[in-house]
Protein backbone atom coordinates (compact mmCIF):
# COMPACT_ATOMS: atom_id res chain seq x y z
CA UNK A 1 0.00 0.00 0.00
CA UNK A 2 1.22 3.50 -1.11
CA UNK A 3 1.59 6.21 1.52
CA UNK A 4 0.12 9.20 0.54
CA UNK A 5 2.06 12.70 1.47
CA UNK A 6 0.91 15.15 3.38
CA UNK A 7 1.10 17.63 0.11
CA UNK A 8 -1.35 15.23 -2.06
CA UNK A 9 -4.24 16.16 0.25
CA UNK A 10 -3.23 20.05 0.74
CA UNK A 11 -2.87 21.18 -2.71
CA UNK A 12 -5.97 19.85 -4.38
CA UNK A 13 -8.18 20.76 -0.91
CA UNK A 14 -6.42 24.49 -1.01
CA UNK A 15 -7.34 24.41 -4.73
CA UNK A 16 -10.89 24.06 -4.01
CA UNK A 17 -11.12 26.06 -1.06
CA UNK A 18 -9.81 28.84 -3.41
CA UNK A 19 -12.23 27.97 -6.31
CA UNK A 20 -15.08 28.08 -3.52
CA UNK A 21 -14.03 31.14 -2.19
CA UNK A 22 -13.77 33.08 -5.44
CA UNK A 23 -17.33 31.42 -7.19
CA UNK A 24 -19.68 29.76 -4.88
CA UNK A 25 -19.37 31.62 -1.39
CA UNK A 26 -22.05 30.28 1.20
CA UNK A 27 -24.06 33.51 2.53
CA UNK A 28 -27.18 33.96 4.65
CA UNK A 29 -29.93 36.61 3.74
CA UNK A 30 -30.26 38.85 7.02
CA UNK A 31 -33.55 40.79 6.93
CA UNK A 32 -36.46 41.57 4.69
CA UNK A 33 -35.11 44.69 2.43
CA UNK A 34 -35.06 42.22 -0.47
CA UNK A 35 -38.48 40.08 -0.45
CA UNK A 36 -39.58 39.01 -2.80
CA UNK A 37 -36.27 38.03 -4.38
CA UNK A 38 -34.91 36.55 -1.44
CA UNK A 39 -35.97 36.45 2.25
CA UNK A 40 -34.57 36.69 5.73
CA UNK A 41 -32.88 33.05 6.21
CA UNK A 42 -32.33 32.19 2.62
CA UNK A 43 -28.85 30.76 1.89
CA UNK A 44 -27.34 32.07 -1.22
CA UNK A 45 -23.50 31.30 -2.94
CA UNK A 46 -22.18 34.53 -3.60
CA UNK A 47 -19.58 34.84 -6.21
CA UNK A 48 -16.62 36.94 -5.36
CA UNK A 49 -14.84 37.05 -8.64
CA UNK A 50 -17.88 38.69 -10.38
CA UNK A 51 -16.86 42.18 -8.58
CA UNK A 52 -13.13 41.39 -8.82
CA UNK A 53 -13.69 41.54 -12.41
CA UNK A 54 -16.37 44.03 -12.57
CA UNK A 55 -19.20 41.34 -14.26
CA UNK A 56 -22.23 42.80 -12.66
CA UNK A 57 -25.00 44.15 -13.98
CA UNK A 58 -28.14 45.93 -13.58
CA UNK A 59 -30.44 44.18 -11.80
CA UNK A 60 -28.05 41.97 -10.14
CA UNK A 61 -28.42 41.46 -6.48
CA UNK A 62 -25.46 42.49 -4.56
CA UNK A 63 -23.78 41.50 -1.60
CA UNK A 64 -21.82 44.48 0.08
CA UNK A 65 -19.90 45.45 3.85
CA UNK A 66 -21.72 48.92 4.74
CA UNK A 67 -20.25 49.76 8.62
CA UNK A 68 -19.69 46.21 10.43
CA UNK A 69 -22.71 44.67 8.27
CA UNK A 70 -22.72 42.68 5.00
CA UNK A 71 -26.20 44.29 2.94
CA UNK A 72 -27.80 42.49 0.23
CA UNK A 73 -29.26 45.00 -2.52
CA UNK A 74 -30.05 44.70 -6.28
CA UNK A 75 -27.42 47.00 -8.82
CA UNK A 76 -29.52 49.73 -10.04
CA UNK A 77 -26.11 51.76 -11.52
CA UNK A 78 -23.28 51.36 -12.73
CA UNK A 79 -20.04 53.74 -12.52
CA UNK A 80 -20.57 56.58 -14.73
CA UNK A 81 -24.57 56.11 -14.83
CA UNK A 82 -26.77 59.19 -14.55
CA UNK A 83 -29.28 58.29 -11.35
CA UNK A 84 -32.72 59.85 -10.74
CA UNK A 85 -35.46 59.39 -9.02
CA UNK A 86 -38.59 61.67 -9.23
CA UNK A 87 -42.03 61.17 -8.56
CA UNK A 88 -41.84 57.24 -7.14
CA UNK A 89 -39.93 56.04 -10.80
CA UNK A 90 -36.14 55.39 -11.14
CA UNK A 91 -34.43 56.89 -14.22
CA UNK A 92 -30.73 55.26 -15.42
CA UNK A 93 -29.27 57.67 -17.74
CA UNK A 94 -32.61 59.10 -18.76
CA UNK A 95 -34.27 55.88 -19.38
CA UNK A 96 -37.36 55.00 -17.14
CA UNK A 97 -36.55 51.64 -15.71
CA UNK A 98 -38.97 48.97 -15.82
CA UNK A 99 -38.31 46.51 -12.44
CA UNK A 100 -40.24 43.53 -13.38
CA UNK A 101 -38.99 42.30 -9.98
CA UNK A 102 -40.85 44.67 -7.98
CA UNK A 103 -44.98 43.94 -6.03
CA UNK A 104 -44.79 47.98 -6.37
CA UNK A 105 -42.84 49.91 -8.43
CA UNK A 106 -42.76 53.26 -6.54
CA UNK A 107 -39.49 54.42 -5.26
CA UNK A 108 -39.79 57.22 -2.49
CA UNK A 109 -37.11 59.78 -2.68
CA UNK A 110 -35.68 62.51 -4.65
CA UNK A 111 -32.24 61.81 -6.01
CA UNK A 112 -30.49 63.59 -9.36
CA UNK A 113 -26.43 62.28 -9.14
CA UNK A 114 -23.67 60.73 -11.77
CA UNK A 115 -21.68 57.96 -10.65
CA UNK A 116 -18.13 58.43 -9.93
CA UNK A 117 -15.73 55.32 -11.41
CA UNK A 118 -15.76 53.37 -8.71
CA UNK A 119 -19.36 53.94 -7.76
CA UNK A 120 -22.53 51.85 -7.65
CA UNK A 121 -26.17 52.70 -6.54
CA UNK A 122 -28.00 49.88 -4.92
CA UNK A 123 -31.80 49.52 -4.15
CA UNK A 124 -33.64 47.00 -1.81
CA UNK A 125 -36.91 45.20 -3.61
CA UNK A 126 -38.56 46.01 -0.92
CA UNK A 127 -38.40 49.57 -0.99
CA UNK A 128 -40.13 51.15 2.02
CA UNK A 129 -38.30 48.62 4.55
CA UNK A 130 -34.70 48.92 2.74
CA UNK A 131 -31.71 51.22 4.16
CA UNK A 132 -29.58 51.46 1.10
CA UNK A 133 -28.06 54.38 -1.58
CA UNK A 134 -31.05 56.69 -0.94
CA UNK A 135 -29.81 57.10 2.80
CA UNK A 136 -26.06 55.89 2.37
CA UNK A 137 -25.21 57.16 -1.02
CA UNK A 138 -23.18 55.23 -3.68
CA UNK A 139 -21.68 52.05 -2.99
CA UNK A 140 -17.53 51.84 -3.67
CA UNK A 141 -16.31 49.13 -5.60
CA UNK A 142 -13.82 48.03 -2.59
CA UNK A 143 -17.51 47.38 -0.23
CA UNK A 144 -18.89 44.74 -2.77
CA UNK A 145 -18.18 41.45 -1.72
CA UNK A 146 -19.51 39.84 -4.70
CA UNK A 147 -22.62 38.92 -6.30
CA UNK A 148 -25.57 36.59 -5.85
CA UNK A 149 -25.61 33.18 -7.92
CA UNK A 150 -28.81 31.21 -6.45
CA UNK A 151 -30.71 30.73 -3.73
CA UNK A 152 -30.21 27.03 -2.45
CA UNK A 153 -31.89 27.02 1.25
CA UNK A 154 -34.25 26.35 1.76
CA UNK A 155 -34.69 23.70 -1.19
CA UNK A 156 -37.95 24.04 -1.95
CA UNK A 157 -37.40 27.81 -3.45
CA UNK A 158 -33.98 26.88 -5.26
CA UNK A 159 -32.99 29.83 -7.84
CA UNK A 160 -30.87 30.61 -10.11
CA UNK A 161 -30.59 34.75 -10.29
Amino acid sequence: MASIKPLEILIPAAVIIFVLFLFLWPFEIIGNSMQPAVYGGDYVFISRAASFCGFMNNSDIIVFRYGSEDVVKRLIALPGDHIQIKSGNVFVNGIKLRETYLPDAYTEGEIDTVLKKDEYFLLGDNRSLSHDSRQIGPVKKGMIKGKVLLRFLPVNDFKIF
